[in-house]
């Protein structure tokens, strides 16, 4: 998503969350918490995490200070782009907001010292169910700008992406009344990351 900013000499002012705006373009956005992420270093990486049903989330993601590599992966077994990933890079000042839709896996790279990253984020947090997919499992064909320097031990030890995709199918069937509802969500395509939409393409 894009935002217009209004500047002068004091600097500037931009929205970042705007309900209208969701609704406009067919999104069903409803940020339950906010919070920061602040990476002091170049070359830290958080993910690829995501919740598991019937407990995922949806975030939009806006960097403030420095730059970041993202990625994004489809988990959901009904869509097209299951098991396929996105990336892009977000900067500060960029005027964009990512949004990540329940069901896809997100991460990123930091590519500058000092960023930090505001989230919004549509379910509440909850440790049991929270889960990733492990960064250099070469099923994700993720080709990164920069090797990630820092990560945490439990970035480290995720499931690699097969297991994981087996595993949500499973959960998904479970919570069967649950996907009727998520399959409403637009699938992600490939023109979609700089127009107010989903997205997953290639990551090259």
């Amino acid at each position: 998503m894009e935002w217009p900013s209004h500047s002068d000499e004091r600097g500037y002012f931009r929205r970042i969350s705007d309900p209208n705006v969701f609704v406009a373009n067919g999104l069903d956005i409803v940020p339950r918490q906010w919070s920061l992420s602040s990476n002091s270093r170049l070359g830290t990486f958080r993910g690829i995490h995501f919740q598991w049903p019937p407990n995922e989330e949806g975030k939009l993601v806006t960097c403030v200070t420095g730059s970041i590599f993202d990625v994004l992966i489809d988990l959901r077994p009904w869509t097209k782009t299951r098991g396929q990933c996105a990336h892009l890079e977000l900067r500060a000042n960029d005027g964009r907001t990512l949004y990540v839709p329940p069901g896809v896996a997100h991460g990123f790279l930091c590519l500058e010292d000092n960023t930090t990253l505001v989230y919004g984020i549509t379910a509440d947090y909850r440790p049991d169910a929270t889960y990733g997919v492990r960064w250099n499992d070469p099923a994700t064909t993720i080709e990164w700008p920069i090797k990630p320097r820092l990560v945490s031990d439990r970035d480290q030890n995720w499931s690699d992406l097969a297991d994981t995709l087996d595993r949500m199918a499973i959960l998904y069937k479970k919570h069967s009344g649950h996907v009727v509802a998520a399959q409403e969500e637009k699938e992600i395509g490939p023109d979609d990351v700089s127009h107010n939409r989903q997205s997953v393409i290639g990551c090259k």
